[in-house]
């Protein structure tokens, strides 16, 4: 018999005595199941205060006992903005195309700092956008998937 066999085998084993277990027991995976339920409503409730929190201050973290969350920025440029208010000449370094608008960030900052886009127009066209992190080692929910017999 090969070892994948083996193993294979020692899961169905494992399986079966789990699935007996249950059926004896099925009180106690019942009352389980609603334990856990419970617990994961409150972690969800958790979550969203926390969460609320840090997006209602001027934080970049926040955590409040095992929950806690960071704030990334993605900035985006709205390229209608310099279309309009760049001079052309300055516009085509940066902007691939007058339908669909992509914008070098790095590129933006280069001709701010010489003078060639003002910071009025840098500001006006400067989009941000902040998404929450959840924190990598805060609880997760949990899911119970007990094996019955059929």
């Amino acid at each position: 018999m090969s070892r994948a066999q083996d193993a294979v085998d020692r899961f169905t084993e494992a399986e079966d005595e789990l699935r007996e277990f249950v059926d004896r027991h099925p009180e106690f995976f019942e009352e389980l199941s609603m334990l856990i339920a419970d617990r994961n409503t409150a972690l969800s409730e958790a979550k969203a205060a926390v969460g609320k929190e840090l997006t209602e201050s001027n934080k970049k973290r926040h955590r409040v006992g095992l929950i806690g969350f960071s704030k990334r920025e993605k900035i985006t440029w709205d390229g209608d903005v310099f279309a309009t208010r760049v001079p052309n000449n300055v516009s085509k370094l940066f902007l691939k195309s007058r339908v669909i608008w992509d914008v070098n960030g790095a590129e933006v900052d280069r001709l701010r700092r010489i003078g060639e886009i003002p910071e009025e127009v840098v500001k006006a066209a400067r989009i941000v956008k902040e998404s929450l992190y959840g924190d990598t080692g805060d609880p997760k929910p949990i899911e119970l998937k007990v094996p019955r017999s059929e």
